[in-house]
């Protein structure tokens, strides 16, 4: 039986972390999405690059997503802002 459908997404989801009573989703809308199941609250942040991987820090204060345009972007969990980005990442042979 489905318990819970996310249809926030306005493209193809590429990635979904969870934590105790969070989930979080990347995708190819170019937004990182935070499910606060506790609260039924949703919090999302626009990266301005379609993205391919998203996760929690280890102390739960940030999420680090990994875009396509190259960049890795490490953003406040509460606030949204970028904290720091790094980019020139490139997997070619």
């Amino acid at each position: 039986e489905v318990m819970l459908v996310l249809r926030d997404a306005k493209d193809s989801v590429t990635s979904l972390s969870v934590s105790d009573y969070e989930i979080l989703t990347g995708s190819l809308d170019c937004c990182i999405r935070r499910y606060d199941m506790r609260k039924g609250l949703l919090c999302q942040d626009n990266l301005s690059s379609s993205v391919n991987c998203v996760n929690f820090t280890k102390d739960g204060q940030c999420v680090l997503a990994s875009c396509l345009d190259n960049t890795l972007r490490l953003t406040d969990k509460e606030g949204g802002e970028v904290r720091s980005e790094h980019t020139g990442l490139k997997n070619e042979r």
